[in-house]
C-alpha cells in the first residue's frame, strides 16, 4: 500500500540556532511595572574631545541595564533624540536637575536618571541620581566615586551603579541579577560595538556624517544584534545621498580619506552580512516525485527564492553620495561590487527524531541587486519508513554553519508570510486532499408563516484544487436533493474558512425551486459559508446555508464534523 508522505513542513528553519526562549526574570515582585523611566546624557567635566563619546556610552549602558533588569518601561536614546528634535532642543547640555525634569515631562516619564562624569587625573568621577519628574524629589542616588576608563568600557562601573539605583527604587533583584551586574563584560565585540556606536553619535552631532557612518558600520559589524546601529546607518545614508556630507569635511584630502574608509567598512560589512533575503516562494507548491517501491524511497521538490533585501537602498544612497563627493576627481575606490558573488546554501530534511533523511545544495550565482531568483530544491531517496514530521532546515550558507547564521546575521530569512499551518495544509491540498462533511440541520423560511423542513443528514464531498473546491452535496429528509458544488477554501493552522455554491436538484417540502422539473422536482441555487476548526484530519464545522426559492429564501445554520481523506 502506498505510504502517504504528509509533509509536515514546520517551516521553522532551524537555521535559528539559538531558538527563542523566555528571557530570565531578574527580580521578584512587580519589578516596578507601570513606571516609565529614561536617562539624559551625563554632564561632562574636563573631558577632552576624544572622551565625549563616553557620555553617550554610559547613557546607553544605563538604559540597557534598566530595560533588562526591571519591568519598567525604558525610553531609549532614539526616542529621546526624536523628542529633542521635535522640541528643537540641543542633544547635549541637559545638565541641571531642572533640565532633566523638563526632559522627563516632555517624554511623560515618571523618573529620569541624570548625572556627571568628571575627569580626575587618570580616572573619572561618576555621579548618578534618579529624580521623580512630578515632585522633583531625588528618589535614588549613586554616591560619587572614582572609576577607571576600562571599567566604563567593560560596563562594570555602570553595572555596579545601576544595581544600587535599582535597589533604591524598590526593584527586588534576585541573586542572578546581582551577580551579573557585578561582572565585567568579557565579550570584546560587544564592547567595541557599543563604543563605536557612541563615537558615531558624537561624529553625527558635529556634522561629520561620513565619519558617523563609518562608526555605525563598525558597530553593526562587531555586534549584528545592535539594531540601533543599523537604524542609524539608514539615517546617515539618506543624509549623504541628499548631499549633506557634514561640516567636518574641510578639504579634499580629508574628504577622500574619509570616503575610502567608509567604502572599506561598507564592503567589509556586506561581505559578512549579505544584502539578500532567503525565503520560500509565495506560490509554494510542494510536489511529490517518483516513488521507488523496491527501495521504499520517494523524492519531492520545493521552490525557494533569493531576493535582494532593503539594504540595497542604503548601498545605492552611499553610491550616490560617493559620486557627488568624488565629482570629476579620479579616486581609486568605488562601491560597484558589494556583497558576495555567489550564495551556496546546503539544505537538510530531518524527521521528528532529528535524523537527516536527505540533503541537497543549491548555488545562486550572477546575483542581482534588483531581481529575485527562484530555484527548485529536489530531495531524492527519502526513506518513507523514516518519515515522521519532516522539517526543512538550512545546514550551511557559503560554508557558514547554521549555528552561526543568526548570531552573525549572515542572511535574512523570511517564510514569505506563510504560517506553519498554511504550508502544511497547502502541501496536503496540492497532493490531492479531499474533504467529507456530515451535517444535520433545520431549514427555515425567512418570510411568514416561517415554514420549516428537516434535513436528517447532509453530506458534502469536495476536491480541493489549489484553494478552489469542486464536488457535490447530498441531503436526505423533508428536503432531499443532490447537486454539484463549487467554491474555495482558505486554510489556516487550526481554523479554515470555506464557501461553496451548490445547484440543487431535488424535492422541497414547502417551496418551489427556481426551475420546475415535473410536479414535485425542482432545481435551485444555494450558498454555504462556514468555518472548520481542528487539525490533522478531523474538524468541527459551523455552516450557514442560504437557498433561493420562488418568491422566498430559506436559511439554515448547522454544526457537524469534517474528515480529510487522501484521494
Amino acid at each position: 500500500m502506498k505510504k502517504s508522505i504528509i509533509l509536515m513542513l514546520l517551516v521553522c528553519f532551524i537555521i535559528i540556532a539559538a531558538q527563542s526562549q523566555t528571557s530570565p526574570q531578574y527580580w521578584t515582585g512587580d519589578g516596578k511595572q507601570g513606571i516609565t523611566i529614561t536617562a539624559t546624557e551625563l554632564r561632562g567635566v574636563s573631558l577632552s574631545p576624544d572622551e565625549q563619546h563616553l557620555l553617550l556610552l554610559i547613557q546607553a549602558n544605563i538604559l540597557g541595564i534598566f530595560q533588562k533588569y526591571s519591568a519598567m518601561t525604558v525610553l531609549d536614546q532614539l526616542y529621546l533624540e526624536n523628542i529633542y528634535q521635535q522640541q528643537k532642543l540641543s542633544l547635549s547640555g541637559i545638565f541641571s536637575d531642572e533640565d532633566a525634569i523638563r526632559v522627563g515631562r516632555l517624554t511623560n516619564a515618571h523618573y529620569i536618571i541624570s548625572g556627571s562624569l568628571t575627569k580626575v587625573t587618570n580616572n573619572y568621577l561618576l555621579d548618578l541620581a534618579v529624580t521623580n519628574v512630578t515632585s522633583g524629589e531625588r528618589v535614588a542616588s549613586y554616591v560619587p566615586r572614582q572609576v577607571s576608563l576600562q571599567s566604563l568600557k567593560d560596563f562594570s562601573a555602570i553595572g555596579e551603579a545601576c544595581r544600587d539605583l535599582l535597589l533604591q527604587l524598590g526593584v527586588n533583584l534576585n541573586e542572578q541579577a546581582i551577580n551579573e551586574l557585578q561582572k565585567t563584560e568579557t565579550n570584546s565585540t560587544v564592547m567595541i560595538a557599543a563604543e563605536a556606536l557612541a563615537k558615531g553619535q558624537v561624529a553625527d552631532r558635529r556634522g561629520d556624517i561620513v565619519e558617523a557612518a563609518i562608526f555605525y558600520y563598525q558597530a553593526a559589524s562587531s555586534d549584528p544584534s545592535l539594531q540601533e546601529a543599523i537604524q542609524r546607518v539608514s539615517v546617515a545614508s539618506a543624509s549623504i545621498s541628499s548631499g549633506n556630507l557634514g561640516f567636518a569635511v574641510r578639504n579634499r584630502l580629508h574628504e577622500h580619506d574619509s570616503w575610502r574608509t567608509l567604502v572599506n567598512e561598507i564592503k567589509s560589512f556586506y561581505s559578512n552580512h549579505y544584502p539578500y533575503e532567503f525565503r520560500f516562494n509565495p506560490d509554494i507548491d510542494i510536489k511529490e516525485g517518483s516513488i521507488d517501491f523496491s527501495n521504499r524511497t520517494s523524492e519531492f521538490s520545493i521552490p525557494i527564492r533569493l531576493a535582494p533585501s532593503d539594504e540595497w537602498k542604503k548601498i545605492n544612497e552611499f553610491r550616490k553620495g560617493l559620486n557627488t563627493a568624488r565629482g570629476n576627481s579620479s579616486w581609486s575606490f568605488n562601491l560597484q561590487k558589494v556583497g558576495p558573488s555567489v550564495i551556496t546554501i546546503d539544505f537538510q530534511v530531518v524527521n521528528a527524531g532529528n535524523t537527516v533523511l536527505a540533503t541537497t545544495t543549491h548555488t545562486f550565482s550572477n546575483l542581482s541587486e534588483t531581481k529575485m531568483m527562484d530555484a527548485i530544491l529536489t530531495f531524492k531517496e527519502v526513506n518513507t519508513d523514516d518519515i515522521n514530521g519532516l522539517t526543512l532546515r538550512i545546514n550551511t550558507v557559503n560554508g557558514i554553519p547554521r549555528e552561526r547564521i543568526t548570531e552573525s546575521g549572515v542572511i535574512q530569512i523570511n517564510i514569505s508570510g506563510f504560517t506553519i499551518g498554511d504550508v502544511r495544509r497547502r502541501a496536503k491540498l496540492h497532493r490531492g486532499i479531499t474533504s467529507l462533511c456530515l451535517l444535520t440541520n433545520i431549514e427555515m423560511d425567512e418570510n411568514p408563516p416561517y415554514k420549516t423542513a428537516w434535513r436528517a443528514i447532509e453530506v458534502s464531498y469536495n476536491k480541493p484544487i489549489g484553494i478552489l473546491l469542486a464536488g457535490y452535496q447530498l441531503a436526505l429528509g423533508e428536503t432531499t436533493y443532490i447537486g454539484p458544488s463549487m467554491g474555495f477554501l482558505i486554510p489556516g493552522e487550526n481554523i479554515s474558512l470555506y464557501s461553496t455554491g451548490v445547484f440543487e436538484f431535488g424535492y422541497y417540502q414547502h417551496w418551489e425551486g427556481i426551475i420546475t422539473i415535473g410536479k414535485s422536482c425542482w432545481m435551485t441555487p444555494s450558498l454555504n459559508i462556514g468555518i472548520m476548526k481542528g487539525k490533522d484530519d478531523f474538524y468541527f464545522n459551523l455552516n450557514y446555508k442560504r437557498t433561493w426559492h420562488q418568491g422566498t429564501q430559506t436559511n439554515a445554520v448547522s454544526i457537524g464534523i469534517s474528515f480529510q481523506l487522501d484521494s
